[in-house]
């Protein structure tokens, strides 16, 4: 469980309104701690589908860019190979969405 203090520190750099932290402390405060060390991260998959117009290949990227103000700028896009796109953007913010990431991601 989460010290006050603990609870102080992480709330100085990461918005942790209405989180429970629990078990997840210590990763934030090695987050904040060393968030140097985080690197972007990009994900490409690929996934084929059909459409109206005959099958296709989507190109799907997901990135996450680790901001100076610790929180986390999610980018998802895709390429399709008759040239349509489309892309997403997401700052994280919350405690919780940086956790989720921090557990999935990294």
């Amino acid at each position: 469980m989460a010290s006050k203090e603990d609870r102080k520190y992480i709330g100085r750099y990461i918005d942790i309104e209405g989180t429970r932290l629990s078990d997840d402390t210590e990763l934030l405060i090695d987050f904040i701690d060393n968030i140097n060390s985080y690197n972007d991260i990009v994900k490409e998959s690929r996934e084929t589908g059909i459409s109206s117009e005959g099958k296709f290949t989507r190109i799907i990227r997901d990135e996450y860019i680790i901001n100076g103000n610790y929180t986390i700028t999610y980018i998802n896009s895709y390429r399709d190979d008759d040239g349509q796109t489309g892309e997403y953007t997401e700052e994280l913010t919350s405690a919780r969405e940086i956790v989720d990431v921090l557990k999935e991601v990294f």
